[in-house]
């Protein structure tokens, strides 16, 4: 907007100096407004300063002169990260994939497409649009140990800074060992009376042998052998002073000859008291209601207890979970939350009467869990959620919160033979081993597995020497659930086992999982 800053009236001429500026009107008299057009047809992506002259056509000796500032912008290729770095063992066989992530770091969208000339990795996808992701497949097939390295371009019409460039590393090493930890992550679960312990047996899938050393970093944990070479097993027990709780920490596995040097074994320790809960399956097909109760088996009195629930809301959702009143005294308040894929469950003495009363021992259904299943036939675990601050538990007469132990429920949806694959990359949390039962046994005993997709499955027993007292053998066994027996007997032979703790281990191609049980003579 032009103006006189002076008297009267100004004739004035607009000069715009650069060629991409255009003005409407170009001469005029004040007051006047002048709109000012960019042309930007022609213009590459970047920054341009212009300028525009005014000029005071009734005094030619007086002009002034308009900055104008513009930023053409334009989809811009960004390649994260810019090199995926593939460390192989030959002897391991192909890696798994690794991604680059396209994205658009300017404005609007573009197509891509991707180029590579590369004989030993391929992509899931060569074209796209704007924001996407491209897997990185290794084929060892031909190549001898080296290092290589290849270009990837991502090459687009759109984008100001087309084409961008990525690389592909590979680093094939062979003949050396490798550590691998199974199980490699270790979880035991027990009683306070209970002597608890676990096996690990380190295994070496590459070359060489293995020469490895163990670190702990817990006091509570104990294991036998701080050093050992390939398929040692390494028998792990517990201080049998800790109170009822969750407790976890880690162990190093190092050998600095090796090709991976060192590993890290999670181990979670879970001490419950003589209580139980136990939420109980129950079956029902697609969209329609399914009821679980949540029953309560309480060894001495209690002053409250809280349940922390989890499960998988993309295959069911908790409608609600309705307490039982009629069960337990009157003076027991109850409280439960739903949000997402958890929920919680609780009671308590009322503070009118709480240094007075308690809720006695006894068995209790004590609420019950509407779920509204989803469209798929599935299998979806009802479990507890682990956490320090707050986990499941019993406050006792004496306020001592103590961990009871709780057996999952099984919400059982439809047929769930055949599982979409989507859900099939999460084996561990599909898998279910159970406790063996009884437990401690005498003649015999049952352990059951839950399989939500055909595996090949081998089930074996140890002795706390990690020697191999009875294989089941290598199997194929489809979804559902399965059972395995034991009458004590020793493979190869007549013979009993005689008394003591024994372990029994699950391996699948994806999942490993080891249980403890006691044999009585």
């Amino acid at each position: 907007y032009l103006t006189n800053a002076g008297y009267g009236e100004l004739d004035f001429v607009v000069s715009p100096v650069d060629e991409w500026i255009s003005v409407i009107p170009d001469s005029g008299t004040t007051p006047a407004e002048v709109d000012v057009q960019i042309n930007t047809d022609t213009l590459p992506y970047g920054e341009y300063v212009g300028k525009i002259r005014l000029i005071d056509l009734n005094h030619n000796d007086s002009s002034e002169a308009v900055s104008v500032v513009l930023n053409v912008t334009a989809p811009l290729i960004d390649i994260s990260p810019d090199t995926l770095y593939f460390k192989v063992l030959a002897e391991l066989g192909n890696p798994g994939n690794l991604s680059f992530q396209v994205n658009n770091s300017g404005s609007g969208r573009f197509n891509w497409t991707a180029v590579e000339n590369s004989a030993w990795f391929d992509l899931s996808k060569y074209s796209g649009i704007s924001s996407d992701n491209i897997e990185v497949s290794i084929n060892l097939s031909g190549l001898e140990y080296d290092t290589y390295l290849e270009p990837l371009l991502i090459e687009s019409n759109e984008a100001a800074n087309s084409p961008d460039t990525a690389w592909v590393l590979l680093e094939l090493t062979g003949n050396m060992p490798y550590l691998r930890a199974n199980p490699d992550t270790l979880i035991i679960r027990g009683g306070e009376e209970d002597m608890l312990s676990g096996l690990i047996e380190i295994s070496n899938p590459g070359s060489g042998i293995l020469n490895w050393t163990a670190e702990l970093s817990a006091g509570w944990l104990n294991i036998d052998k701080y050093a050992g070479s390939d398929y040692d097993t390494i028998f792990i027990s517990i201080d049998n002073s800790l109170a009822t709780g969750s407790y976890n920490t880690e162990m190093l596995i190092y050998d600095s000859a090796s090709f991976n040097q060192s590993l890290t074994v999670p181990v979670y320790l879970y001490i419950s008291s003589d209580d139980t809960i136990l939420i109980a399956d129950a079956s029902t097909m697609p969209g329609q209601l399914a009821v679980m109760p949540l029953h309560l088996k309480l060894s001495d009195p209690a002053k409250a207890l809280y349940i922390p629930i989890s499960y998988d809301n993309s295959m069911a959702i908790l409608d609600s979970i309705v307490s039982n009143t009629t069960e337990l005294p009157s003076s027991v308040n109850f409280f439960t939350g739903i949000s997402g894929g958890k929920a919680e469950f609780g009671l308590r003495i009322d503070d009118a009467v709480f240094d007075t009363e308690s809720i006695p021992p006894g068995d209790y259904e004590v609420a019950s869990l509407f779920f509204t299943a989803g469209n798929d036939d599935v299998f979806n675990r009802v479990d507890t959620l682990s956490s320090d601050s707050s986990g499941l538990y019993i406050l006792s007469e004496s306020l001592e919160r103590k961990v009871p132990a709780l057996i999952p429920g099984d919400l059982i949806i439809g047929n769930p033979t055949d599982v979409d694959i989507a859900l099939a990359e999460n084996i561990p949390d599909d898998i279910y081993l159970s406790q063996n039962y009884p437990n401690p046994f005498n003649r015999s005993t049952s352990i059951d597995l839950m399989l939500n997709r055909n595996s090949k499955v081998s089930m074996k027993i140890y002795n706390i020497l990690g020697q191999t007292v009875y294989d089941y053998g290598n199997m194929e066994l489809p979804a559902g659930r399965h059972r395995f027996n034991w009458d004590g007997t020793m493979k190869n032979s007549l013979h009993i086992a005689p008394s003591g703790v024994y372990f029994y281990r699950l391996e699948t191609a994806k999942y490993t999982d080891v249980k403890k049980m006691v044999l009585l003579k």
